[in-house]
């Protein structure tokens, strides 16, 4: 009896013992829900559309558009010393898939937005996954877009770059007429006419034209369990937040796989090499000026789109003359896809001109230049426009 009595006492304060609470919080990700009001002033916003956090025992993780990277805040605990924090995150769930996250600043609430669950069935995409291929961006409203990822080496073309980078052509390209370049935006690019524009990791921002391309949209990329690429789009700062997810669509070669690089630029160079001159007068809109002593070398006469000419060495030289003088000289390659025509030089990020056309009678691609205005804009300076040149090569 007396050894039953010693026994009772652990057994009572064992079964008396709290079982540890388990948040069930933690592990979860949560994304910026559309219902959160739209600011007037977004360059204070310290969270937006397309931010991403996971919630950990005692941080919350954010991944910004904003930022580039990830960020993490510690969990608001008045118990732990709350209050004494600079800066700390405290959640609550008003209802089912919903996330009430308030930012706090020495314990007071300074910013309160709502997170939904991020969407399953998908995994953050980063350029490299994607390397040398081209895809179509149809939305649900407005024209299809061509996407072209890749990668830069270290070392070559800048590292600005960063690993990755993604060049836009938006489908009004693939008229067979020359373009003009809107007044103030890039249609097709955030650093030029066919230019690349850096991409860190699956994120990034897109400033492209309203009109053409992907639109003022940031994004992001996924592959999805079935194996599709995704671009997860979102509405500008001060418009009404919208998410749209679109699969993008894998586009063949233009040229076919089995012409080699030599062909190709044996065809380029001795074909009968035409530009189309009849666009539109530059407006004022785009009009740009400079210095008219910096014409020569760099803006071209509208007339000297009849004199131009160019060689696609099969040592990867490429040289672009007007008459007797050379205006550019860089490298050449296809890309590895075969959509895409790059052009490289030393320090600069390249140009991935589209081809638009390739068969057995003609091959046709676009290459911007800087034109000058058919009659002076300017007193003491020269005016000129980017011209967008629909360039066509018939075989001889």
């Amino acid at each position: 009896m007396r050894l039953l009595l010693l026994l009772l006492p652990p057994l009572f304060f064992t079964a008396c013992q709290s079982e540890p609470t388990v948040d069930p919080l933690v592990g979860t990700t949560w994304a910026f829900a559309t219902q959160n009001p739209v600011t007037t002033e977004p360059s204070r916003e310290p969270m937006q559309l397309g931010d991403v956090l996971t919630v950990a025992a005692d941080t919350v993780f954010f991944t910004s558009l904003k930022m580039q990277g990830m960020n993490g805040v510690p969990r608001y605990d008045a118990q732990r010393g709350g209050d004494t924090l600079a800066k700390s995150v405290r959640l609550s769930q008003p209802a089912e898939g919903v996330l009430n996250v308030d930012l706090l600043e020495k314990g007071q609430v300074t910013v309160n937005r709502y997170f939904t669950p991020e969407p399953t069935g998908r995994t953050p995409l980063v350029a490299k996954e994607v390397a040398g291929q081209t895809f179509r961006y149809q939305p649900a409203e407005g024209e299809a877009t061509l996407v072209y990822f890749d990668v830069v080496v270290e070392g070559t073309r800048g590292n600005f770059l960063s690993n990755g980078f993604i060049v836009t052509v938006p489908t009004a390209f693939w008229n067979e007429r020359t373009l003009l370049t809107p007044g103030g935006t890039f249609p097709d690019g955030s650093f030029g006419t066919f230019r690349p524009t850096p991409i860190d990791g699956p994120f990034a921002y897109v400033y492209i034209g309203k009109t053409l391309g992907l639109g003022n949209k940031a994004y992001r990329i996924f592959r999805t369990d079935a194996g599709e690429v995704e671009m997860e789009t979102y509405s500008g700062t001060l418009e009404p937040h919208r998410v749209e997810r679109v699969i993008l669509e894998p586009v063949p070669g233009v040229v076919p796989s089995d012409v080699s690089p030599e062909e190709f630029g044996n065809r380029l160079t001795d074909g009968v090499q035409s530009m189309d001159r009849e666009y539109p007068e530059i407006d004022s809109a785009s009009v740009k000026y400079v210095a008219k002593e910096s014409f020569a070398g760099r803006i071209l006469s509208r007339d000297d789109l009849s004199e131009l000419s160019f060689t696609f060495n099969q040592d990867g030289q490429f040289i672009f003359v007007a008459g007797d003088e050379v205006l550019t000289t860089g490298m050449w390659a296809l890309s590895p896809d075969r959509n895409f025509l790059i052009i490289t030089q030393e320090m600069a990020s390249g140009m991935y001109l589209p081809i638009l056309k390739y068969d057995e009678e003609e091959i046709t691609f676009r290459y911007p230049m800087s034109v000058a205005t058919r009659e002076p804009r300017g007193v003491e300076l020269g005016s000129y426009g980017i011209v967008n040149t629909f360039i066509n090569v018939k075989r001889r």
